[in-house]
């Protein structure tokens, strides 16, 4: 026995100091040192991924909110310009010589027909925007990546 590794004790004596491991306690040791890390890396990751997702969540929800709330006032002064605009076309079809009544439902229909394929356009890049992409989270993504690479490295 080394002087470094043990200490000297009587028979009957239980050890004060550091004792030779056999190789299979050392093992076992540094098993449950990765292990315990491991899982501190793990609760680690799993609480960043839980941050990311919260602060995209919160962003989509303030950009939501204020897509709502333009749409909202939009919509409104809309409204009285579109009457405005039907009422323009309705006089045009008026100085043609069409009844008064054909004159509006014409006005009406171009303007609500206008009016409904813009706003189905304004939908559709809307809903392009809001896709699943934007609520991944990039840097636990890049780091669990890089964990993946590092690992697969030191295996190799």
């Amino acid at each position: 026995m080394t002087e470094s590794n043990t200490t000297e004790r009587t028979v009957g004596q239980e050890p004060t100091g550091p004792v030779d491991e056999s190789p299979v306690e050392e093992v076992k040791s540094l098993f449950a040192q990765l292990t315990g890390d491991a899982s501190q890396w793990l609760r680690q990751e799993t609480r960043l991924a839980k941050q990311e997702l919260s602060e995209k969540a919160s962003e989509a929800t303030h950009n939501l909110v204020k897509l709502a709330s333009g749409g909202v006032i939009l919509a409104s002064g809309l409204i009285v310009l579109l009457f405005a605009i039907a009422e323009g076309i309705a006089a045009a079809f008026v100085a043609a010589e069409f009844s008064p009544v054909v004159a509006r439902l014409f006005g009406m229909l171009i303007v609500g027909t206008l009016v409904s394929a813009g706003g189905a356009v304004m939908c559709n890049r809307a809903k392009d925007q809001l896709t699943m992409k934007e609520l991944k989270p990039e840097r636990t993504s890049k780091t669990l990546r890089n964990a993946k690479h590092w690992a697969e490295s030191k295996v190799k």
